[in-house]
């Protein structure tokens, strides 16, 4: 494995090699993180997989080693409430819209 430190560190235009033992190492824990945040195991795989391009499209912003961690964790943290976001504005949405032509509950707009 790559040391992010080192100058013989791959850097952007190879970043598949240090991703993946990241990804090896983490993708578990990762998804028991979204268990934890209420997330289906289905949905928590699909997260995780997004907290991980997160992280690889920032790669060049990590500076160093001990800070991975970190910043992974942090990035799974925005992923998960973006997608809660979504989820709780898709439900607001479909309460809103009526389609059996009632009105809708002012108290929702």
């Amino acid at each position: 494995m790559y040391r992010m430190g080192n100058p013989e560190y791959p850097g952007p235009t190879n970043m598949a090699d240090p991703i993946e033992p990241l990804f090896k190492r983490y993708y578990d824990q990762v998804c028991r993180f979204f268990h934890r945040m209420g997330v289906s195991p289905g949905e928590a795989e699909d997260l995780a997989q997004d907290t991980f391009i997160s992280i690889y499209k920032g790669w060049k912003e990590i500076s160093d080693e001990q800070h991975v961690r970190r910043r992974l964790f942090k990035a799974a943290l925005h992923v998960g409430l973006g997608a809660r976001i979504r989820q709780l504005a898709k439900k607001r949405v479909a309460a809103v819209v009526s389609l059996d032509g009632q009105d809708a509950d002012p108290a929702l707009l």
